[in-house]
């Protein structure tokens, strides 16, 4: 009985290497839209690497559609490369806005003033804004700058002063 040994060439044994199809390109926008932190910036090795790990494409590739989707190198300001959005910063500031709209509404309902600067800057670290929006949002809630008995700069509603 004689044994025949088939000898495989490099093909059967490494899966040929596809194109990423259409659906995988989709997946990775709607991957980028959906993730709140890279709507505004990616960090370009490691963040990119890890989105490249998981839709099974090469770095060079997810830069590429990076690119593609409107995102632009820069450096950002500590010495790292990130891609950065002009879009994915105007959608997190309205939605960050609406947060600090909320917020107030949530802190009227326990405090009548609110300290010019204590408070506002408080506030405007919590929700990820400059103190201007914050006193811009509580001008429109019907606050207007005053000051106190002890002659603290204050923010009280119209109706109470």
């Amino acid at each position: 009985m004689t044994k025949c040994i088939l000898k495989t060439g490099l093909d059967s044994v490494n899966p040929p290497v596809t194109q990423p199809t259409d659906k995988t390109i989709h997946n990775l926008e709607i991957y980028l839209s959906n993730s709140s932190h890279f709507r505004s910036c990616i960090y370009d090795r490691r963040e990119v690497q890890s989105i490249a790990g998981r839709f099974g494409l090469s770095p060079e590739r997810i830069r590429c559609e990076l690119r593609r989707l409107g995102y632009q190198l820069t450096n950002n300001g500590h010495g790292r490369m990130i891609w950065k959005s002009k879009e994915g910063e105007r959608m997190n500031h309205n939605k960050r806005i609406a947060s600090l709209e909320d917020y107030i509404a949530k802190c009227e309902a326990r405090q009548l003033q609110f300290f010019d600067r204590s408070e506002i800057g408080r506030i405007a670290k919590i929700n990820g804004v400059d103190r201007d929006c914050v006193r811009t949002a509580l001008r429109r809630r019907g606050y207007k700058l005053s000051k106190n008995t002890h002659n603290i700069i204050v923010w009280i509603k119209a109706r109470d002063i």
